[in-house]
């Protein structure tokens, strides 16, 4: 009672009290046990945490009913690590609704801190765990893997994730198929033009090589384009059959003529990313003043009937492609 008389006179006195005196008083003598230790904010946080992972449990488990017998820690985890990365709190709740299965996950948190070693920013990391189907259950050595390799073969870490989010198959490829796709890709074109395209169409690291090949030989034999034309027109967007329609279509009106070798640089034929990079509205306006864009289709589907698919059985390296 002694302590209690001392603040009384120091409320008297006017004089300003520490907080640890109040606490030490009052919280001494609450029913119920109190950590000293613990600051207001932790309390706060916690609250804020345990709130939230119930919301988060009850909204998931209206689309899982699965959900309520995971146990929370689990979730609580995630809950948290996803505040870490400053994920407002509604975000968090409707990233679980949407992807009810990152509530089971075992990996996220291990995942999230590999990424953030790596040094990827907070807002793309849950951009990926949001997008990217596969994440959630990826094995996070699997992925410190996949980003060495990618760095070695000469992409920075933001485009790797921008890989991650692009084609979300990637995160699957081992290191000897990425490999291989980058030195199969470096017979068809030079390293840098090789590093650009894993970059800017991703797709083509999972792509058939096959497929890949095909289109190359067509392009280059059948049209007489180069590797430049190829990256520019962004080629690997596209299906072999849709350049082959585009390209026979041309031919047939008049409007494109394979250069021979020694005319190859001073060819007055359309560029490649003309030819493929229209809608066919688009298309048949510019190359046909009577035909419509319904006349067109017509005219691809009879096409396709036609086309004979053979390509050429090898790339002969030692041309001058390069």
């Amino acid at each position: 009672m002694s302590k209690l008389y001392s603040i009384a006179f120091c409320l008297m006195s006017r004089r300003t009290l520490q907080c640890s005196d109040i606490r030490t008083v009052f919280v001494s003598r609450l029913p119920f046990r109190y950590d000293r230790n613990l600051s207001c904010s932790t309390i706060r946080k916690d609250s804020n945490l345990s709130s939230l992972v119930a919301k988060v449990l009850k909204r998931t488990s209206q689309i899982d009913v699965m959900v309520s017998t995971i146990p929370q820690t689990l979730l609580s985890k995630h809950v948290e690590i996803l505040l870490s990365l400053e994920a407002h709190p509604d975000e968090i709740v409707d990233l679980f609704v949407k992807k009810p299965v990152l509530v089971q996950s075992k990996t996220l948190v291990p995942l999230v801190n590999i990424l953030k070693s790596y040094g990827i920013e907070n807002e793309k990391v849950v951009m990926l765990i949001g997008k990217n189907n596969n994440f959630h259950d990826t094995n996070p050595e699997k992925i410190a893997t996949c980003f060495e390799c990618l760095r070695k073969i000469g992409l920075s870490n933001e485009e790797i994730l921008n890989l991650f989010l692009k084609n979300q198959d990637i995160i699957h490829v081992s290191v000897k198929e990425l490999n291989t796709r980058f030195n199969e890709l470096k017979k068809l074109f030079s390293s840098e033009h090789s590093l650009r395209l894993m970059k800017t169409m991703p797709l083509i690291i999972t792509e058939s090589i096959t497929d890949i090949k095909e289109k190359f030989m067509y392009v280059h034999y059948s049209m007489g384009m180069s590797q430049h034309h190829m990256i520019s027109a962004s080629l690997f967007r596209h299906s072999l059959k849709h350049v082959k329609k585009r390209h026979t279509f041309l031919e047939r009106a008049g409007l494109f003529q394979k250069p021979r070798k020694k005319d190859s640089k001073t060819s007055t034929n359309t560029l490649l990313k003309d030819i493929i990079n229209t809608t066919d509205a688009k298309f048949v306006q510019i190359y046909s003043k009577t035909m419509t864009a319904e006349d067109y289709s017509t005219f691809c589907k009879l096409v396709e009937k036609e086309i004979d698919f053979t390509v050429p059985e090898q790339i002969n390296m030692d041309s001058d492609m390069q």
